[in-house]
């Protein structure tokens, strides 16, 4: 089931991340300002965040600057180079790589796994989300968000 993090008003006065069901009939897009952008360099800094907090990053989703996803093939290789930079290098070196040796793929999703677990966490830009553990997926993102400053 797909689903969208959102932000919403919160009791206090401030903001909260939600995990909201995404009707498949009408997807309507959120109101400005109430949905996560998560932009290439977003979803690279919450892999690594991700990682840090326990997480296992098990591939990126990629595309070209048109946004229209790599074949499978090409995504497969680049994508376990670049889960291969951010383990043994970090964040820093991956943003790096793609600049330099991938320039023009872009970063459009993220697959995690709880190892504990084995529950799988997609992440992708403007939100979209796929996961079964949506408690422990919105504690996750509600803290990469606050701590990161993602967009």
């Amino acid at each position: 089931m797909v689903n969208k993090v959102v932000l919403c008003p919160s009791v206090g006065g401030g903001t909260d991340l939600r995990i909201s069901q995404v009707s498949t009939a009408f997807p309507a897009r959120t109101p400005a300002g109430s949905e996560l952008h998560l932009g290439s360099q977003d979803l690279i800094r919450f892999a690594s965040y991700a990682c840090v907090h326990g997480f296992t990053v098990s591939s990126f989703m990629l595309a070209d600057a048109y946004l229209v996803p790599l074949n499978e093939d090409e995504q497969a290789e680049i994508s376990a180079e670049m889960v291969r930079s951010l383990n043994q290098y970090g964040e820093d070196e991956l943003e790096a790589s793609l600049r330099d040796e991938h320039a023009g793929v872009y970063v459009i999703g993220v697959n995690l796994i709880e190892p504990s677990t084995g529950m799988r966490i997609s992440i992708r830009r403007r939100g979209y989300i796929e996961t079964s553990i949506v408690q422990e997926a919105e504690k996750l993102l509600e803290s990469a968000w606050r701590e990161l400053r993602l967009t």
